[in-house]
């Protein structure tokens, strides 16, 4: 509990960080005004505050932590949302797991995957002897898949429920 505190400041803060992010993305003229955000550990919960508090297209979040303080931020959100993390991943503990499942049971845009074997920091192919390339590959192409679809290439709202 000690840890999660700063960390939430931390993330509060870097919310207006993000809205001059959109506002600049969305301002470029490659750009088609949808936008997504990307968070992996300690940036997954802007997985569910950027569509619901700072206007992003499509949220997607690998190996999050703190997500038991952000499931709140999920409620009337309308956009896409897909979280993925390990069953060996100790920020899914029983709080998350009961909850975050049953949540993309009920909403049509949220995807919830639970990778069998697969621990904390599984994207960081540096950082960690986490690393799986197999869950990379799979967050990755589920990223691009979502990103495609704000693209007008593929529908983002046509969401895989929970494996």
């Amino acid at each position: 509990k000690l840890r999660s505190q700063p960390r939430e400041e931390k993330i509060k803060t870097g919310e207006t960080d993000f809205v001059d992010v959109a506002k600049v993305v969305r301002g470029e003229a490659q750009s088609n005004g949808k936008i997504a955000i990307i968070g992996l550990c300690y940036g997954g919960p802007y997985a569910s505050i950027g569509p619901k508090r700072l206007g992003y297209d499509a949220g997607i979040g690998c190996h999050s932590s703190q997500m038991w303080s952000f499931v709140n931020d999920l409620n009337g959100v309308t956009q896409s949302v897909c979280l993925i993390w390990g069953d060996q991943d100790h920020a899914f503990n029983d709080e998350v797991k009961k909850v975050y499942p049953k949540l993309a049971d009920d909403m049509s845009n949220l995807e919830v995957h639970v990778l069998p074997g697969i621990k904390h920091g599984y994207m960081m192919s540096l950082a960690t002897q986490a690393y799986d390339k197999g869950a990379y590959d799979f967050s990755m192409k589920r990223t691009l898949e979502i990103l495609n679809g704000l693209r007008g290439e593929g529908k983002p709202e046509a969401l895989r429920k929970a494996s």
